[in-house]
């Protein structure tokens, strides 16, 4: 048995398979020219055990000690090529002179020829596969042996024809590799191959992202512009990657408005490459279609659900057969059905299914890439993030065909921001900086371009390599390079804490701020990585940076993701390592965005309000409210249930009637945002004051009767018992304020908001239910008294209307549909113009006074079925009227349709 292993693992035993193939080669060469019947696939196979035979020559020479398993293998695999090749041989007869039986012979030696060659084949690329395993693995072997004697890894080697041979970091030992390290992602293994030939990229071929390629675009309906804009001629380029420089411009115009089926470009670009110039102008006529052709009406038609999408791919599938150009149809504007198809999702997940399903017709069965060969093309489907599954579409364009590195690196210009405030929501917005995007693209991208959208090989190995592959990056890349959003690898290395350490220790920039001001800790903090932003702060990022349109810090970040367990740590880490003022700062900022800016109506979080408060020191601070306009506000103009009256106040709040800039304490506060019974109820037993007034002289009694008038169902129960609250806890209802017009006595009281008399318009007719029920509650409530001083209200202020007189109150300042208010010097000019008729009403108001609630009452209904009855006088008269020009205009259609 030893005598047999020693043969197998020898290199002896390879050199006899080695003459073995060789013999095999010239086998089949000679069944090819003697026998007439022989397959063609013999001429592949003959290729085939060429490069087996170089294999073979490789590890021929290797010393290789012990019992080796791979070596094994590949031994067993050639002995069946083998023996394949001398099946093969015995098919024919030794070479003489053959007769015409042998000829009809010759022909079903070869009728089994399929089979045969299939399991040739089959066994020579097992052997190819183990033979390339056996070799890599030994030179591997030898590499990291020399490797590790001098300390320092392969630099990159470059042809002479300017392409790069990038040598990655060897694979780290089991015993080296930790848990982070081995990331259970094929993608560590695509970055970390031992040698990779990629292509330098050419900015005479394809853009790079620098400044000195970007163009401005403006276009209308039929023609385009796109050119060079004044102010990238005296400014030098930002990347100095960049081997070549084009100027010009490209005017497209589409001549269907002239019944020309025709659009003309027009280019003239200069290309400067170190040390030459080149025009190259440019005049190309290209056939349009109209916008209502039978293609993109078949797109519009599915889109708004006309047609299933099964019908909108038969009408397209005959529009490809008959139509030889089908595949490069462009409308006026140039654009094509790719790019018309994905130029938004459509609404809702079953119609982007269809989208996708027609994407599929087009790339896959009809072979179109017409509009996909465009920088702009991957900016608009990037573009869906917010209102689309923007990663999906990517991995759907991938799996078509797409190929990113076709086209023109993209510009920031043309791409979405990263982050706006209508990407809140993680489901809607995933990955909002575009970290996974470009990750994809990347991993798409292995092995074919260098720096396609200003990535570096550090930034790839950020996103795809594994921690030893990062370091050997670092040593050799400049610090902080960045790509074509400005984003640097600390940016990327957020997701990773192992990658973001080696980052920071190296030297890089925590605080590097991207193209749209964001730092790396934002980057972290939208993402959710606990363990990143607290290493950041750590290292001492700054944590105060904003950013620089929209200016959240990253503590907002995280909150307008729901990443509020990553704010409760970072709380906690600021509290042990500063300052306790500065702890508190940060901890008030986090209780107002948790309980102010994003409340948690669903009551979801796992991080509670008092979680956060007992981290502020005294509770009691002042804030501003941008989005209302309102300053020195507290957290109890904000609460929302009585459970956060209660932890407010066990917490030790104090500031119950503490007013903001409007003059509005927390019980008005809650009352304009909400109607919670038991809120109002907790803050009234609190010591909140019933009556006390703001800045325009108005109760809180005046906010509830407010809300009561445009109640909806849901909230008008809450509404009324609120309103029997405050009547039972002594509210002022004839408190007026500082109105002068004279359809009040002094001033109006919180009632004159309600409907007092009936009114209507063309359409409907307003009763004053709500005034009628808010008598019936003072009458209940307060007695027969005060009941009649608020119908003396509603009988002043109607007779006031029916004197025509002008109100120059604030009742409209007070009302749902604002109007300006008056100035007082024309206030005073109306009372001085007016007065007489303000004395008359004074005179009959105070016969009015005379009269019993009863009778008081009855005067009321009898004022509304008077105006009820004057109503409805004027609608039969405006019916008369719509009736008969309805006739009219049926006998005018009835004469000229005869005519």
């Amino acid at each position: 048995m030893a005598e047999v292993l020693s043969v197998v693992t020898s290199p002896g035993g390879f050199v006899y398979l080695l003459r073995q193939v060789i013999v095999g080669v010239d086998t089949l060469r000679d069944i090819r020219s003697r026998a007439r019947k022989a397959p063609a696939e013999l001429s592949s196979l003959t290729d085939e055990l060429a490069c087996l035979r170089l294999l073979l020559e490789e590890i021929k020479d290797k010393t290789v000690s012990g019992n080796d398993p791979l070596l094994q293998l590949c031994h067993d695999s050639c002995e069946q090529v083998v023996g394949g090749l001398e099946k093969l041989r015995r098919r024919l007869p030794a070479e003489q002179e053959r007769s015409g039986k042998q000829k009809v012979l010759e022909i079903f030696a070869f009728r089994h020829w399929k089979e045969d060659v299939e399991a040739l084949r089959q066994s020579i690329r097992e052997s190819k596969t183990y033979l390339i395993m056996a070799n890599t693995r030994h030179s591997t072997v030898r590499l990291e042996e020399i490797a590790n004697q001098i300390h320092i890894s392969l630099p990159p080697v470059t042809t002479p024809a300017g392409d790069v041979l990038i040598t990655s970091s060897f694979p780290p030992t089991p015993a080296s590799s930790s848990p982070e390290e081995t990331v259970n992602n094929g993608d560590t293994i695509a970055c970390d191959r031992p040698f990779r030939n990629r292509r330098r990229w050419n900015c005479a071929e394809r853009h790079c992202s620098c400044s000195c390629h970007r163009t401005t675009r403006t276009n209308r309906r039929f023609w385009a512009l796109e050119y060079t804009p004044l102010h990238i001629f005296r400014q030098a380029c930002d990347n100095k990657s960049c081997n070549a420089t084009e100027y010009g411009g490209t005017l497209s115009f589409a001549l269907s408005q002239l019944g020309i089926p025709w659009s003309a470009i027009i280019q003239f670009h200069v290309l400067a490459e170190p040390g030459k110039f080149l025009f190259r102008p440019a005049f190309e006529m290209e056939r349009i279609v109209r916008y209502t052709s039978p293609g993109f009406e078949a797109l519009w038609r599915c889109q708004n659900n006309l047609i299933t999408v099964e019908e909108a791919r038969d009408r397209l599938t005959d529009l490809y057969r008959s139509d030889p150009t089908f595949k490069n149809h462009v409308n006026p504007s140039g654009k094509s059905y790719i790019e018309e198809l994905l130029r938004a999702p459509w609404r809702g997940p079953v119609n982007v299914s269809k989208q996708y399903k027609l994407l599929e017709l087009f790339m896959r069965e009809f072979g179109m890439t017409r509009g996909t060969e465009s920088t702009r093309f991957l900016a608009c489907c990037a573009d869906w993030i917010g209102g689309g599954p923007h990663l999906e579409l990517l991995d759907v364009l991938l799996s078509f065909g797409f190929d990113p590195t076709l086209i023109d690196s993209p510009h920031v210009q043309d791409w979405p921001e990263p982050y706006t405030p209508n990407r809140i929501v993680k489901e809607l917005a995933p990955d909002p900086f575009f970290v996974d995007y470009q990750s994809r693209l990347l991993r798409d991208n292995q092995g074919k371009l260098l720096r396609f959208a200003g990535m570096t090989p550090l930034h790839e190995a950020v996103l795809l390599g594994s921690s030893v592959s990062v370091k050997n990056w670092i040593r050799r890349s400049d610090k902080d390079e960045r790509n074509f959003l400005g984003q640097t690898p600390i940016h990327f290395a957020t997701s990773n804490s192992s990658h973001l350490l080696a980052l920071a220790n190296s030297g890089h920039d925590l605080d590097a701020a991207d193209n749209y001001g964001i730092t790396p800790i934002m980057y972290a903090a939208a993402a959710n990585q606990e363990k990143s932003v607290i290493a950041l702060l750590e290292l001492g990022a700054n944590p105060i940076l904003q950013n620089t349109r929209y200016q959240p810090n990253f503590m907002r970040y995280a909150c307008i993701r729901g990443h509020w367990n990553l704010i409760l740590k970072a709380l906690q880490f600021m509290q042990s390592t500063e300052e306790r003022e500065v702890a508190e700062r940060w901890a008030r900022l986090a209780t107002r965005l948790y309980h102010v800016v994003y409340p948690d109506s669903l009551g979801e979080r796992e991080v509670t309000f008092q979680q956060l408060l007992a981290m502020c020191g005294s509770v009691n601070f002042i804030f501003n409210d941008p989005v209302r306009e309102l300053e020195n506000n507290s957290l109890l103009h904000y609460v929302r249930s009585v459970k956060d009256v209660e932890v407010l106040l066990e917490l030790g709040f104090t500031r119950i009637n503490h007013v903001n800039s409007a003059g509005q304490h927390a019980l008005m506060s809650i009352i304009i945002k909400q109607c919670k019974p038991t809120v109002v109820s907790k803050l009234l037993d609190a010591g909140a004051k019933i009556d006390l007034k703001d800045n325009e002289h108005h109760a809180t009694l005046y906010y509830v009767l407010d809300r009561l008038q445009f109640a909806h169902n849901n909230v008008l129960w809450d509404t009324m018992e609120i309103l029997h609250i405050l009547l039972a806890k002594g509210a002022e209802i004839l408190c007026g304020d500082c109105c002068r017009c004279p359809c009040s006595s002094n001033g109006c009281p919180p009632s004159a908001l309600l409907r007092h008399s009936v009114c209507g318009n063309w359409f409907c007719v307003y009763l004053p239910v709500w005034s009628m029920e808010w008598l019936s509650l003072v009458l209940e409530h307060r007695g027969i008294g005060d009941a009649k001083m608020i119908l003396l209200s509603f009988i002043r202020k109607a007779k006031f209307e029916e004197m025509d007189v002008t109100h120059v109150c604030c009742s409209g300042n007070r009302a749902r549909y604002r109007k300006q208010r008056m100035s007082d010097e024309d206030i005073d000019e109306i009372l001085d113009e007016e007065s007489e008729f303000a004395e008359i009403l004074e005179n009959e108001m105070a016969q009015c006074c005379d009269k019993e609630y009863e009778v008081l009452l009855d005067d009321w209904m009898l004022q509304m079925k008077a105006l009820l009855e004057k109503i409805r006088v004027q609608a039969a008269e405006s019916n008369k009227h719509l009736i008969s020009k309805e006739t009219s205009r049926r006998v005018f259609l009835a004469i000229s349709h005869f005519l």
